[in-house]
């Protein structure tokens, strides 16, 4: 029997030559035994090499300042940055791939400028107060163009990439927005004696996304701090202090949404087409807004040997700006809607120490934890759910009560004792109606890191760590359906469940009707097709907790002696790793970070390439 890691390697080394003599895809995915044309996926070599992309950035950006001292009080600041880059794109499908061939570009073309001007002052209004702050205006632009072209009908010449080549012509489309937000803001920051401080500011957004009537938001905030060592002789207390802070944010949203436009189509014989937009815009759209407040405590410990951080925050977000689904019979597959209202709560920690600190030797340590939990407390009337996505009959969605991102889908049935149930042919029993069957909030987050110094040589170390959350593996799912993956071979035992001696799978549950353990054996084919994620879609949501070694470090510094008589003060020399290593994961075949991004739409992974590992040398000189 070959090892997991065997099998892999010999797979992909006899998909390497991923050609037919007659130029054909060579793919262990055939439609049949007479048809050898891929059926689910491409040959991921024919999908490195012949579905290629060429991506090209051309980008300027950059910034002036000038600042005009009137006094020893005041001063003027005027600057201007800006931001401008033009992408080409190119995208091709080969002929006798899964997909249909085509060929398309695209061009985009982004400029995002800002413009300030403030009035800074800063001045010791006594021998135990001072101020500091500004007034100022900004203006902020953003102008995005993007033309795509692409073919229709698949490609008429085999390998041949124009937009001239489609079978049925091409299509272009083309779009451009255009943003402006103007603002007015300040800010002071007063400091008594050293020891208390307090911060207040006050901006005003004014957005062109946003009806006339409601364009302008404003938020403020305070933030107060007290540096109690000062005042309190505690012993091993170097340095300690408490804050607390309030704010108020608001944002608007995307240009286009609060009244109708219309999409500009092909022409209709000699006639221009345009089509009304599936989602319906809202002229009474008003802004978002977030409230929140946090406290945090700062310990410095045994002359600052130890280093302790602790916040925590809550935040409550209302007039949420979403899609939301409306009947079609309005015409329209969904309303630009103020539709809900979250919650966000959470705790910060971060533990910083050093174990040993010698002429020659250091040894640092640190801690980090945090720890997130939300709700949708509220939805518009009429709006059951926000749904952020669905794949394959799993969705993603956030309804009142439950945390954002929440998986929904079939789940196993269950007895009282918590047993899946089987049925009398012994196949698990789906339930009737769809249930929550995980969520992308992880339980808390965390990391662990050690630095080593010794004379001029040092090695850090970090670990990364997540418990909890939950991902759906279409990766698995599709692997155990379709019967390429290690487990639709061998059991946990080790058997082969080819072997026609071997009676088959039988699954852990009792029968629903006897309540007796069931011993009914199904084929494996048959087991990984209705007792897996295609039918049942908790059988392929995983928990999605790791723990991984994201990177080392070590660098030596040259002696002072080897660098004399040269420009630089310092050079140092060192290699490094990142995402080195997945020391503990809950799910098979896959990275379960790769399911998480920065959007609202996490969780779902599918058809993912290996994680990168990344190592490195670095040459630094300091002058």
């Amino acid at each position: 029997q070959f090892t997991q890691w065997g099998q892999r390697q010999l797979s992909m080394d006899r998909l390497r030559d991923y050609k037919n003599p007659d130029g054909s895809q060579r793919t262990w995915n055939r439609n049949s035994a007479a048809d050898g044309s891929p059926h689910y996926w491409d040959n991921p070599f024919w999908e490195r090499y012949e579905n290629t992309q060429n991506d090209q950035r051309d980008r300027v950006y950059g910034n002036m300042s000038l600042t005009y001292k009137i006094n020893d009080v005041f001063s003027l600041t005027g600057r201007a940055l800006t931001d401008f880059y033009t992408d080409r794109r190119e995208e091709r499908i080969a002929v006798g791939g899964v997909n249909e061939s085509s060929y398309s570009e695209s061009t985009r073309q982004l400029q995002e400028t800002n413009l300030d001007a403030y009035l800074n002052f800063t001045d010791d209004l006594s021998d135990d107060l001072s101020l500091t702050g500004f007034v100022g205006v900004n203006k902020r632009t953003r102008n995005f163009k993007r033309l795509n072209a692409y073919t229709l009908g698949g490609l008429n010449t085999p390998g041949l990439y124009t937009i001239n080549n489609g079978a049925d012509g091409y299509e272009v489309g083309d779009f451009e927005s255009n943003k402006v937000v103007n603002s007015v803001m300040g800010s002071a920051s007063f400091g008594f004696q050293r020891k208390f401080f307090v911060d207040i500011t006050g901006r005003s957004d004014f957005s062109s996304t946003l009806p006339t009537e409601s364009n302008s938001y404003f938020y403020p905030s305070a933030t107060a701090s007290y540096v109690f060592s000062e005042d309190f002789d505690i012993e091993g207390l170097s340095f300690g202090k408490v804050r607390f802070g309030w704010a108020q944010v608001g944002n608007d949203t995307d240009p286009y949404q609060t009244g109708t436009t219309y999409a500009v189509n092909s022409n209709f014989g000699s006639s221009g087409s345009a089509t009304v937009p599936n989602a319906q815009n809202n002229p009474g759209l008003l802004p978002e807004r977030t409230s929140s407040w946090e406290a945090g405590l700062e310990l410095n410990l045994f002359m600052d040997k130890v280093r302790f951080d602790l916040t925590y925050y809550s935040s409550t977000t209302e007039d949420l700006i979403f899609n939301v689904p409306v009947s079609a019979a309005s015409g329209y597959s969904s309303a630009v809607l103020n539709a809900g209202k979250t919650s966000n709560k959470g705790i910060e920690i971060s533990i910083q120490a050093t174990l040993v600190d010698t002429e020659d030797f250091r040894w640092d340590i640190g801690y980090n934890y945090a720890k997130n939990t939300n709700e949708l407390l509220e939805l518009a009337d009429g709006v059951e759910n926000i749904r952020y996505a669905s794949l394959f009959g799993v969705t993603l969605e956030a309804r009142p009560g439950q945390s954002l991102g929440t998986f929904y889908g079939y789940d196993f049935q269950y007895d009282d004792a918590g047993n899946k149930l089987v049925d009398d042919s012994g196949y698990y029993l789906s339930s009737e109606t769809v249930e929550p069957i995980g969520s992308i909030l992880p339980d808390y987050t965390a990391g662990w890191n050690t630095n080593l110094q010794y004379k001029n040589l040092s090695l850090f170390a970090l670990i990364d760590i997540q418990k909890g959350g939950s991902l759906h593996s279409y990766s698995n799912q599709w692997g155990k359906y379709s019967g390429t993956l290690y487990e639709t071979v061998w059991d946990e035992d080790g058997n082969d469940i080819r072997d026609p001696d071997y009676a088959g799978i039988v699954v852990e549950g009792v029968n629903e009707t006897t309540g007796n353990v069931n011993d009914v054996a199904i084929s494996a084919g048959d087991h990984f097709f209705y007792n897996q994620g295609y039918i049942i879609h908790a059988a392929d949501q995983y928990d999605a907790s790791y723990v991984k070694l994201r990177e080392m470090r070590l660098d030596y510094n040259l002696p002072g002696d080897m660098t004399d008589g040269s420009p630089f003060s310092n050079v140092s020399v060192g290699v490094f790793g990142r995402n080195l290593a997945i020391l503990s994961s809950n799910v098979p075949h896959i990275d379960p970070e790769v399911a998480t991004s920065a959007s609202n739409i996490q969780g779902f992974e599918g058809g993912q390439l290996p994680a990168e590992r990344t190592i490195g040398v670095n040459l630094k000189f300091t002058l």
